[in-house]
């Protein structure tokens, strides 16, 4: 008992008949620790009595134990009765609809983890009077409030599952989360030689941005130490970390820097990138003498980085490794792959640069990809940094002998009418059993669009182009829609599924 730490205190403030159950337990385990076996009753009393506080002696003092028998001289002073007397006098008034109505409204909160909710859902239901219905009511308070989506959707999915599956099933995605989250924060930084052919398509998605979700908070042993080139402090790389977070710099009037490392120049030459629809073709071979690269160095932290000229490429890519987490801003941005993989940048960014050849300052903005590709400089950004030139004037156009249509549609009059035509006979398409199918979610179509490619479709079925199914089938490619310069929407599916 010497070496045991007794309870705390006993607070009875909010829910005082809660607070005297966990009291109680806990103190029942610690009158059971190890040396107590030959207390006496008495003695027993006045442990309660001492480490309970004033609160809990205040309402000792206001009992009243009755008369004293020969089986209980002294009922003040046996532990027994005491605790039945402190347990009516702290038993709540219940109320079964009440209770019932706060446990109904129990939902999982954003942050908490799901052992702490079912917990309570168990401590709530004790006042219920559930019966024989209370793990089922806990089950179906669990699928309601559960904060995880694709975990309510796996519990529906199973047919009349116990409190012990649904429990089963919402500790596994948890776990999973936790996992994926750990496999995202900690990759390899390994840098191996390779050959990468990057064919990226950009897209801007109206009145969509992309969230930023990954925290640069985390502060984990292993993080170095380094000078900030925001406060000039040392610290690790974290916002939460930076004194100079959230103020104002004197100099420039922009925030998260301080006066004293701000880098504002009075005149700087300024490269701006802006095309809604872009193709960047970028053949880069990394650790090797290939291509034409050109070292540029950072303004603020004296970093040299080796960029691709890519004269065939109409935007700028910098890999997240260069980039710190507070220089990052939303985009809308969308880059897609010529094999058909999509990548989501993590935003975007406008670095200070420097040629050391030529002394001259650039402001440049890229696209942030986690993945590590090689950082490329576009076409107009290298033209105007005078990296490259075009000699407009030798490019001449190349003109062919263009047949006329008409003499075209008269010499093959059966086959070229009006209309699109149509191959006689039933074209049957054989697909492989073996091949488990897929039915890929649609794209949003955006709002400007939306009746024009409503219209496009009704014109494509009366020419029988396409055919309306209203029943469900296995395979479902999604439908991608392009506005032509013409005006008109060009309609397609991808069909990397079916690759």
């Amino acid at each position: 008992m010497d070496k045991l730490s007794p309870p705390a205190k006993l607070n009875t403030s909010g829910d005082a008949s809660a607070q005297w159950r966990a009291f109680r337990q806990t103190f029942e385990l610690y009158l059971k620790a190890p040396g107590d076996s030959s207390k006496s009753e008495e003695q027993q009393v006045a442990i309660l009595l001492t480490i309970g506080g004033p609160e809990l002696l205040d309402v000792y003092n206001t009992l009243e134990f009755g008369p004293a028998s020969e089986q209980c001289p002294h009922p003040e002073y046996a532990i027994k009765k005491v605790l039945e007397k402190l347990d009516e006098h702290f038993a709540p008034k219940q109320n079964e609809v009440y209770a019932r109505y706060v446990f109904r409204c129990r939902t999982q909160k954003k942050q908490e983890t799901f052992e702490s909710f079912v917990t309570d859902l168990k401590l709530k239901a004790r006042d219920c009077n559930f019966g024989t219905e209370r793990n089922k009511m806990i089950r179906d308070q669990i699928v309601f409030g559960t904060n995880d989506e694709k975990a309510r959707a796996d519990m529906l999915k199973t047919e009349d599952p116990s409190l012990e599956k649904v429990i089963k099933i919402c500790t596994a995605h948890e776990v999973t989360k936790s996992q994926l989250k750990a496999f995202k924060t900690e990759q390899s930084m390994t840098k191996e030689e390779s050959d990468e052919i990057n064919s990226v398509k950009r897209r801007y998605a109206k009145g969509k941005a992309v969230k930023n979700t990954e925290s640069a908070a985390a502060n984990g042993p292993n993080m170095d130490l380094k000078t900030c080139r925001y406060c000039g402090t040392v610290h690790v790389f974290a916002k939460i970390k930076c004194p100079a977070w959230g103020q104002k710099c004197k100099k420039c009037g922009k925030e998260n820097h301080f006066a004293k490392q701000c880098k504002t120049k009075p005149k700087v030459h300024a490269v701006l990138e802006s095309s809604t629809d872009e193709e960047i073709l970028a053949v880069t071979r990394k650790n090797t003498k290939e291509g034409i690269y050109i070292i540029l160095e950072r303004r603020d932290s004296k970093e040299k980085i080796k960029f691709q000229v890519d004269s065939g490429a109409s935007v700028n890519i910098i890999p997240s490794k260069h980039v710190l987490q507070e220089e990052l801003e939303a985009t809308g941005t969308t880059l897609k792959v010529y094999n058909g993989m999509t990548l989501t940048p993590k935003g975007k960014c406008r670095l200070h640069l420097r040629n050391p050849g030529t002394g001259k300052k650039y402001s440049i903005e890229f696209v942030v990809v986690s993945e590590d590709l090689a950082p490329l400089l576009g076409r107009a950004t290298s033209e105007k940094m005078g990296l490259i030139s075009v000699n407009y004037e030798l490019v001449s156009a190349v003109q062919t002998g263009v047949t006329e249509p008409n003499n075209v549609t008269k010499k093959f009059p059966d086959v070229l009418t009006d209309g699109l035509g149509r191959f006689p006979g039933t074209v049957k398409l054989t697909v492989d059993e073996t091949v488990t199918p897929v039915v890929t979610p649609s794209y949003k179509v955006p709002v400007n669009i939306k009746q024009q490619l409503k219209e496009e479709l009704h014109n494509l079925e009366n020419k029988g182009i396409i055919a309306k199914v209203d029943e469900p089938t296995p395979w479902v490619s999604r439908m991608v829609v392009a506005r032509k310069k013409s005006g008109e929407l060009r309609i397609c599916i991808d069909p990397q599924a079916l690759k």
